[in-house]
Parts: C-alpha cells; structure tokens; sequence
C-alpha cells in the first residue's frame, strides 16, 4: 500500500476553522474538551484563543468579559 496518510479531523477541529472562517478571536470550551483542544495542531490554536469554562455563569462571564 501507498499514498499519503490524511490528517484526523475531529469535531473540534471542524469549529475552530468555522470559527475562524467567520473572524472569530476567541472560544469558549468546556473544560471536559481541554484534552482534545491539545491535540489541535498548533496552527489552529494560534488563530484563535480558547478559554474554558466548568459551569454555565462562569460561561457567561468568560463571553461578556465581566467578573460578578
């Protein structure tokens, strides 16, 4: 067998380049996706920042840029 082998594309994968196909600079992600986010090429993770979240009010603060 021959060829080239063709890179894992995983659902992560597939938002960010949504992401920053629609100019998006940052994400928000559940901290259970911490894991996948690594593997992310670094490419990717330069494009955009991520940041993580455990509960939805810390969601919330982390997308309005407030800390109440």
């Amino acid at each position: 067998m021959s060829g080239e082998t063709m890179p894992v594309i995983t659902m992560l994968d597939e938002i960010f380049v949504s992401a920053a196909n629609a100019g998006a600079k940052k994400i928000l992600l559940p901290e259970n996706s911490r894991s996948n986010y690594e593997i992310l090429s670094d490419k990717l993770k330069s494009e955009i920042a991520a940041d993580f979240y455990s509960t939805p009010p810390e969601a919330a603060k982390l997308a309005l840029g407030v800390d109440f």
